[in-house]
């Protein structure tokens, strides 16, 4: 082994600065040694975890990441819900979407539904003016569309709505006059549902999917609850509460569907039904 040495230095001086030098090689080398004993021990940690897991916990992963990889349904980006007798409906969550739902989607046959009140959502009943349709699934729609409007907000227990053919529906007006966005102007004879009741049950549907349905729905949801207005608790700290009761992570979800204003969350009934 051969040792430079610093001519201009003393021999203790030389010395020295070889202590230092195996001093800090000697701190590495505990530090590099650390390093491993901790590696190991974090390895044998997730060994013995690996040893432990239960195969649900893995299928609730590989749930959970096809449920964030699911391609949604056209509908999905709006208010929507499947009626007793499986028509969809369909409602804005906003003026911009209000438009999209009646102009993109609206078809002939179809009935356009709204609460008789200022701040609601166009709400449309595929196939609610044919034979398809029956006086449930139009109850069903109504009480939708006054859920979803400013009465639920201003903590009203019932609203009026109204329905009339889409062909009656228009968003373009006439001269001289002026339609807001996400207004329409409707011609002909409307039909009243008078006193229409607030009420949303809110569950996992077949899917999987958290969903919301009218109150009066016949439609069974897993884990379902219904929320009431003039409550006393705040959307986020319904959509909490619901959560833990439906054993979902989707707190996002929830809030799309749960009303603006305050409300009341009850156990569900289990409706008699199809799902």
């Amino acid at each position: 082994m051969k040792i430079a040495l610093d001519a201009s230095k003393t021999a203790q001086q030389n010395a020295a600065e070889y202590y230092s030098k195996a001093s800090k090689l000697r701190a590495k080398a505990d530090g590099a040694k650390k390093a491993l004993e901790d590696t190991r021990r974090l390895i044998a940690r997730e060994e013995k975890r690996e040893q432990y897991r239960k195969p649900e916990d893995d299928a609730a992963t590989s749930k959970k990441k096809f449920r964030l990889k699911r391609e949604l349904e056209w509908y999905e980006k709006y208010r929507w819900f499947y009626t007793s007798s499986g028509l969809l409906v369909v409602a804005g969550r906003d003026a911009g979407q209000n438009e999209h739902v009646f102009t993109r989607h609206a078809e002939k046959g179809d009935l356009y539904f709204h609460a008789d009140v200022h701040g609601a959502p166009t709400t449309i009943l595929k196939e609610g003016n044919t034979d398809k349709a029956t006086g449930q699934d139009k109850l069903e729609a109504a009480q939708f569309a006054v859920s979803y409007s400013s009465s639920w907000k201003n903590g009203f227990g019932s609203a009026d709505a109204y329905c009339a053919p889409v062909e009656n529906v228009s968003r373009h007006a006439k001269a001289g006059e002026y339609v807001a966005k996400g207004g329409f102007i409707i011609t002909g004879k409307r039909e009243y549902y008078r006193g229409t009741a607030l009420g949303l049950r809110i569950g996992l549907d077949e899917k999987e999917r958290v969903a919301a349905v009218p109150a009066v729905s016949t439609r069974v949801l897993k884990n379902a609850v219904s929320i009431l207005p003039a409550g006393t608790k705040e959307k986020g700290a319904v959509a909490k509460e619901i959560m833990a009761r439906l054993g979902t992570e989707n707190l996002d979800d929830l809030l799309l569907v749960i009303p603006a204003g305050k409300s009341e969350v009850e156990r569900a009934a289990r409706p008699v039904g199809k799902a």
